[in-house]
């Protein structure tokens, strides 16, 4: 009987020095090497990694030699490992122009079977009935295309006995709210026995399309410590798969194991209040008693400093908010960061528009803007642009407070001077100086050689 068994890992980031604390750096590694650890005890056929092993398209020499360190596990072990193309590990047109990314590299170093948009076979890789085709990440609608030029090239691809897999990183119907690059009804057409995603940074499945997405192996963006598998509002845990199936007179669905992966402890705490009084000492308590949480689930992880997100939710003026002294704050309670949210009453009404679909949005921002009809096109398509980056890149949250501040800004400014009565009125972006600045980006990510990279296309640059 054939039997097919195999590890799904996705999103590793080595390389991140997220909040430039370099604990946060060693972090990526360490979460990374301990999910290679664990596979080698598991001892698969194969790895499948779906992508954003690097953080950087470029990274350091530090950075590769992690990376190095990590596969060299799997290589003495002879357990092969496949990869696919993240956005983090370079664009496609970048890639054909320098002659390779720093997977072209790994690979030939013998540490990776780099699927780049191909179809590999056991001819290729050696594995007996396992056919892979991989795709990497595209912007827009093209990874569709992608996929049926490469079926379509390949009709035995379909129609032969091997365990068959796509792979690809992108987003997927249902995974953000009203956002993707692959639909349901694209993927429920496929008809594989397991599809594998990436790029999606919390463990997510659907069970019935055989399509599941591990997750990232430690969180770029306070937006992925929202898992299932929370304790009392404390994230602790990366992700990776194990998959199992065999063949009789054709392959059984799927048998999905997930493992977990202890990572550094990242609480997330809401306060709302009506007064400043004592609110610094309000924090510093919820703060302790998140560790004490902590030491009840997960006792090693103590002394790994965590991390935390703390939302302030205060009802009178939110000024006042500013008179708080919370510097200091780490180090008081043993924490290596924290993020504090000041919310007031008009926040917690844009935090809500979230789950709003992209026209209502618009119809908002139409209704409230104030600006005249010659001005208002420019104005929503900047700041959809903007929410949709902010949305869809969790990354830009942590990495570009500039960029926070600026979406803040335009979707909540009120100048009430200017309007001469109560109806609030939306500062303009044209004025922005981040306007400005990511039109100098657009400009000098325009390639001179003939590429797809044009202006508009402001999503190939993030």
């Amino acid at each position: 009987m054939k039997q097919i068994h195999f590890i799904h890992t996705s999103d590793w980031h080595i390389g991140f020095m997220q909040y430039n604390k370099t604990e946060r750096y060693l972090d990526f590694f360490k979460a990374a090497d301990d999910v290679v650890k664990k596979i080698i005890k598991i001892k698969p056929m194969f790895v499948l990694h779906t992508g954003d092993i690097f953080h950087n398209a470029r990274p350091s020499p530090g950075t590769i030699r992690q990376v190095v360190r990590i596969l060299n596990r799997l290589k003495k072990e002879n357990i092969p490992l496949f990869i696919i193309r993240g956005n983090h590990d370079g664009k496609s047109a970048k890639i054909l122009e320098s002659g390779g990314n720093t997977i072209s590299l790994l690979r030939e170093l013998k540490l990776v079977n780099y699927i780049d948009d191909e179809i590999m076979t056991e001819e290729y890789h050696g594995i007996s009935g396992v056919s892979i085709l991989g795709v990497g990440f595209y912007p827009g609608n093209i990874l569709n295309e992608k996929i049926e030029t490469l079926l379509r090239n390949s009709p035995d691809f379909l129609s032969n006995n091997d365990y068959k897999i796509i792979a690809f990183h992108a987003y997927v119907q249902g995974q953000l709210a009203d956002f993707h690059h692959i639909s349901i009804n694209q993927v429920s057409k496929l008809g594989v026995d397991y599809i594998a995603a990436g790029h999606y940074h919390i463990p997510w499945k659907n069970e019935k399309l055989k399509l599941f997405a591990p997750g990232s192996t430690e969180t770029t963006s306070t937006n992925e410590w929202r898992r299932m598998d929370l304790k009392e509002n404390i994230c602790m845990y990366s992700s990776f798969y194990e998959i199992k199936s065999e063949y009789q007179d054709k392959w059984k669905n799927p048998q999905i194991i997930q493992h977990q992966v202890l990572v550094r402890p990242k609480a997330m705490l809401s306060l709302e209040t009506d007064t400043i009084e004592n609110l610094r000492q309000s924090i510093i308590n919820e703060l302790l008693d998140k560790k004490k949480i902590i030491a009840k689930y997960e006792p090693s992880l103590l002394k790994h400093n965590p991390m935390a997100l703390v939302n302030i939710l205060y009802s009178k003026n939110q000024d006042d908010l500013r008179m708080v002294d919370l510097s200091g704050l780490e180090k008081e309670t043993g924490y290596l960061h924290i993020n504090i949210n000041m919310l007031g009453e008009k926040d917690r009404i844009i935090i809500s528009a979230d789950t709003l679909k992209n026209q209502d949005i618009e119809e908002i921002l139409r209704d409230i803007s104030g600006l005249p009809e010659e001005e208002l096109d420019d104005f929503l398509n900047e700041s959809m642009t903007l929410l949709q980056i902010f949305r869809d890149i969790p990354i830009s949250r942590d990495m570009n407070t500039e960029l926070f501040t600026e979406i803040t800004n335009i979707l909540s400014s009120i100048d009430a001077t200017n309007s001469g009565d109560d109806q609030p009125k939306i500062i303009s972006f044209n004025n922005s100086p981040l306007k400005k600045e990511i039109q100098n980006d657009k400009d000098q990510m325009v390639e001179k050689k003939d590429n797809n990279l044009t202006k508009n296309k402001l999503e190939d640059y993030f």
